[in-house]
């Protein structure tokens, strides 16, 4: 973050908004609530600490990391609705670069969005782009 890298990380501190419902008895709570502490881990395993998100937890930290997402979303939709074709690159001095993605979905022209674009400078292994930088515009 204090390099320029990640700029604009985002913290879920779940506490606040699910203390109200787990709070109510568990036959009250509405169903992504109940059985909040219930581990998808066999017994007997490190997994299960109070410290560590259940099931029900990692799914609602899930719904969240989406929730962001799809605001980006929805800033892209309105950039196709005015006629942007296409998202330009994240202007910065750094030299930091990513590796090439795992997966693309080819000809989709706002896949740059989730996986950046490849750069000018890129190193070509095996006639694939291997470095690659973010869009100002990204999830």
């Amino acid at each position: 973050i204090d390099d320029g890298v990640i700029l604009d990380p985002f913290l879920l501190v779940t506490d606040p908004a699910t203390t109200p419902f787990l709070d109510l008895a568990e036959s009250s709570r509405p169903s992504g609530f109940q059985k909040w502490r219930k581990f998808g881990a066999p017994p007997n395993t490190p997994g299960p600490m109070a410290h560590h998100p259940a099931v029900k937890e990692h799914e609602w930290i899930a719904w969240m990391i989406a929730l962001h997402f799809l605001s980006v979303l929805e800033i892209i939709a309105a950039d196709i609705a005015s006629g942007v074709t296409s998202i330009a690159p994240l202007r910065n001095n750094r030299s930091d670069s990513l590796p090439k993605p795992v997966t693309l979905i080819r000809g989709n022209e706002f896949e740059n969005v989730l996986f950046g674009y490849p750069t000018n400078t890129s190193v070509k292994i095996g006639g694939d782009t291997q470095v690659w930088k973010m869009t100002n515009k990204k999830c």
